[in-house]
């Protein structure tokens, strides 16, 4: 382990690279967005959107569970360029299968992305794209197994925003797949760097190979994991789908700003938590002592919500005043919900550690269920009841990892 103090903790450092990495990627769309609202119509902007929000939904289902496997098994392997070959493949495999389903079904429906089924070089690049984001998924994941997350935030934070960024200009002549070329252009560069500094300083050496007892041993975890995640996808489908049923299209956007702001605080608990569970993977330390060390820095997570809760409402009127009016009490809520998303993330980092794979699906079902059902309930009352539902259905969800964890203390006490 390196050192004690708060600058050599690699839990910190970590966690500090995720997060760092977390934001300037989200600057960087901030930036992208904006420069191609002037560069572009609003139609060839939307579609643009469509089409790389496709990618990004496609590239999450295509994980399988392999990013944390990756960061599970990476560091007691004794042959990791053939985990690494086999999960890579089976990434790209996945990204190909559904981008390629999506590519010949969706556009009989949405007729404005006909190209992407009619335009051979557009169905391949979008294919492809939708291939690499998830490989560029599973590197980071990669990096993050080695306690290297600095190296995400080389690669997909600096380079990957400036490929993105300096391309749309260049690409002007080719509208809505201009944005979509720039952006997947930016995906491809962070892929290949990260091969490269795999190759270079990793030792990797890529192969065509799939290890199948690897595949076989890892179904059971890799499995529950890509369930759970699956799982965790629904509310941010279903909530805007709720919320403009019942209170119109206005209310979706109020909600979209303020869950979007208070995503800020989450991306540094979930950061937190994705390094516990490397650095539990990697350290040989009691359970107790990670989850010591882990709480003292989501400590954050309560006073950036005190903190967000005051200013976010002034953030949001420079959005909007339409904003302010329409989303304050629900930034509120959702910024002193950190408070529960903190123990939640954690909770789920130490049921991956402890092996529990069946309770942290369990979790997942119960918090995204109870999310939406109260959603359902309560929404006429009006959009706050839409946050307070997301929070219950973390707060309710705590029931599980407590059970669990506790039954298997009890347990080992009895060994």
């Amino acid at each position: 382990m390196i050192g004690n103090g708060t600058v050599r903790d690699t839990l910190f450092v970590n966690s500090f690279f995720t997060l760092a990495t977390s934001v300037v990627t989200a600057a960087g769309g901030f930036l992208f967005w904006t420069l191609n609202a002037r560069l572009f119509t609003a139609a060839q902007v939307g579609l643009a959107g469509a089409l790389l929000g496709a990618c990004s939904t496609i590239s999450s289902g295509s994980l399988l569970g392999f990013n944390q496997t990756l960061v599970r098994r990476l560091h007691a392997t004794s042959e990791p360029s053939r985990l690494l070959n086999t999960s890579l493949l089976l990434v790209a495999a996945a990204g190909t299968t559904v981008a390629a389903g999506y590519a010949l079904i969706v556009p009989a429906l949405v007729p404005d992305l006909g190209p992407i089924r009619s335009n051979l070089p557009i169905f391949v690049a979008f294919v492809l794209v939708s291939a690499m984001t998830g490989v560029n998924l599973a590197t980071d994941a990669i990096f993050v197994g080695h306690q290297q997350t600095r190296l995400n935030f080389v690669i997909d934070g600096v380079l990957q925003n400036v490929v993105k960024l300096a391309l749309p200009p260049m690409l002007g002549w080719l509208g809505a797949y201009g944005m979509f070329f720039s952006a997947g252009a930016a995906t491809l560069a962070a892929v290949m760097a990260s091969v490269l500094v795999l190759v270079r300083w990793f030792d990797y050496r890529p192969r065509l190979e799939i290890d199948r007892q690897l595949v076989r041993s890892e179904f059971a975890f890799s499995s529950g994991t890509y369930v759970a995640e699956l799982l965790d996808l629904v509310p941010p489908l279903v909530m805007p789908l709720l919320i403009v049923r019942a209170l119109g299209p206005e209310s979706a956007a109020a909600y979209f700003i303020a869950f979007q702001m208070a995503g800020l605080l989450y991306t540094g608990v979930f950061a937190v938590s994705q390094s516990t569970f490397a650095e539990g993977c990697r350290q040989r330390e009691s359970l107790r002592a990670l989850t010591r060390r882990a709480g003292r820095l989501l400590m954050f997570a309560p006073v950036g919500g005190l903190v967000m809760a005051g200013a976010g409402p002034v953030v949001l009127g420079l959005v909007g005043p339409e904003y302010r009016a329409g989303g304050t009490g629900t930034l509120v809520v959702f910024s002193l919900g950190a408070a529960v998303v903190a123990p939640t993330a954690l909770s789920t980092a130490l049921l991956r550690l402890t092996g529990q794979i069946g309770a942290m699906v369990a979790m997942a079902v119960l918090r995204n269920g109870a999310t939406c059902l109260l959603a359902l309930l309560l929404l006429s009352r009006g959009l706050i009841w839409a946050a307070l539902a997301w929070v219950a259905g973390e707060a309710v969800s705590l029931i599980v990892p407590a059970w669990a964890l506790a039954r298997r203390a009890v347990w080992k006490a009895r060994s």
